[in-house]
């Protein structure tokens, strides 16, 4: 990745549209500071992360979108526990070769302990550790199961359902693309929509606008997507107060 963004620079390209924060955008920055480089999804928190000096004046030659995503963790594990209100150990998979995750990490914690919940991390770094890491989550008897944002667990949605459907875990899920393919469940803001914002930032920036003067936006849609179908071969009940909340109900 760092060799193929380095040959871009070279090329002169007027702009980088790069899809995620993580390993991709660090290639971008590592290859130029002042290209313009237009993050779609960033599931970092960039401020704290160092990525731009704020979400209002990000400074340098990155802007795009952020999608909240530390801020939804603790959305997500209370949305799992009120549709499986007995669960008490849940299984975190998550990807650090793909980000820290830190900001996370920290949500998800706070939400824990006010939820009466254990966490225990299981790791992947590519599709391939998948099968491994469900198999460990399976040794470990663990209630339930939640990802973050990772991009592996959105390419890889059929497997990712699959794989917890084997091990007959209900799940929360940051990509709506999950539950569509067979996952439980999931909440988290619509992936099409913000590469259509992106859109904004890149014809903004061909322009003449600066990157450093472009704001860090915030996605327009967020969605709960529940598989009823799923939840019946799981054996679950979700409650009617939840279904009231979804933004759609796969039956």
């Amino acid at each position: 990745m760092a060799d193929l963004t380095a040959e871009l620079v070279r090329l002169d390209v007027d702009l980088l549209l790069v899809p995620v924060c993580g390993a991709p955008l660090n290639a971008a920055r590592k290859a130029t500071t002042s290209t313009p480089i237009v993050v779609a999804t960033c599931n970092d928190d960039m401020v704290e992360t160092g990525i731009v000096k704020s979400l209002r004046h990000p400074g340098g030659n990155i802007t795009g979108l952020s999608k909240l995503t530390p801020e939804l963790a603790s959305k997500r594990l209370s949305l799992l526990k009120q549709t499986v209100p007995l669960i008490s150990r849940v299984a975190v998979l998550w990807n650090p070769a793909y980000s820290d995750f830190k900001a996370d990490w920290r949500e998800l914690n706070v939400a824990a302990v006010r939820l009466d919940v254990k966490l225990e991390s299981f790791e992947f770094r590519d599709a391939d550790d998948l099968e491994t890491a469900f198999a460990a989550i399976r040794g470990a008897h663990v209630d339930a199961l939640i990802t973050f944002s990772d991009l592996l667990t959105y390419v890889h949605a059929e497997r990712l359902a699959a794989l917890a459907a084997s091990a007959h875990l209900p799940a929360m899920y940051a990509f709506r693309e999950i539950p569509d393919a067979g996952g439980l469940m999931s909440y988290g803001p619509n992936i099409p929509d913000m590469w259509r914002q992106s859109a904004d930032y890149v014809v903004k920036i061909l322009n003449g606008t600066k990157p450093a003067d472009l704001a860090i936006e915030q996605p327009r849609r967020f969605e709960l997507v529940v598989n009823l179908k799923t939840a019946k071969a799981l054996m679950l009940t979700v409650p009617e107060s939840l279904l009231v909340q979804a933004d759609d109900v796969i039956r």
